[in-house]
């Protein structure tokens, strides 16, 4: 089934375009903070405005199943970014008068774990000549 290529790429542009909102956020913060560091909002908003036409292409696709709700959800976002680079870049014109780098000279995001990593119990995967059906029936008795 073809669509679940389609819904994971979907899925990671949706992602990445979350990502470079926070990002613009946390730039937001700073430039408020120190008073430079617009010029990298702007970059973060329109790498996210620019994922989000991505994810929206993506589902357009023929092989496509992706819900309406997720599809508005993508456009929400595109339109918020959107709107707040507009915004911005006005100001980023008048006042700040910063260069706005290209999406290849911006930080790259470091991921972080979300669980700590742990190996399953041994009966979980067959230890101890166990069967499947067994080991989904019930834990094994303690030794």
């Amino acid at each position: 089934d073809g669509s679940w290529a389609v819904h994971c790429e979907f899925q990671a542009r949706c992602f990445e375009a979350a990502t470079s909102l926070w990002c613009a956020r946390g730039k937001a913060a700073e430039a408020a903070e120190s008073g430079s560091g617009y010029g990298a909002e702007l970059a973060h908003l329109a790498a996210c405005a620019a994922q989000c036409g991505a994810a929206i292409r993506v589902a357009g696709s023929s092989a496509s199943r992706v819900t309406k709700e997720a599809l508005r959800g993508a456009s929400g976002l595109r339109e918020h970014a959107s709107a707040k680079r507009e915004a911005l870049s006005k100001d980023n014109a008048s006042i700040y008068r910063e260069r706005v780098p290209d999406w290849g000279e911006l930080a790259k995001v470091k991921g972080h774990a979300v669980a700590k990593p742990a190996p399953p119990e041994a009966w979980l995967v067959g230890a101890g000549g166990r069967s499947a059906r067994r080991c989904a029936e019930r834990p094994p008795a303690p030794t």
